[in-house]
């Protein structure tokens, strides 16, 4: 259950957030289990990492 309920998180990532993750462009420290718990608007997803959208 544990497993579905991250994988439903993540699901709802920014596009371009799952991008720079894919790719390696995350700032250190910036992993799966810190992206799960993220918001789900796009734009504070950026705003919780102190990410730049591009």
């Amino acid at each position: 259950m544990r497993q579905v309920n991250m994988t439903i998180s993540l699901a709802f990532l920014a596009p371009d957030l799952v991008r720079a993750a894919v790719e390696g462009r995350l700032p250190r420290g910036i992993g799966v289990e810190r992206l799960r718990d993220t918001p789900a608007e796009w734009g504070r997803q950026f705003e919780a990492f102190g990410l730049n959208p591009q």
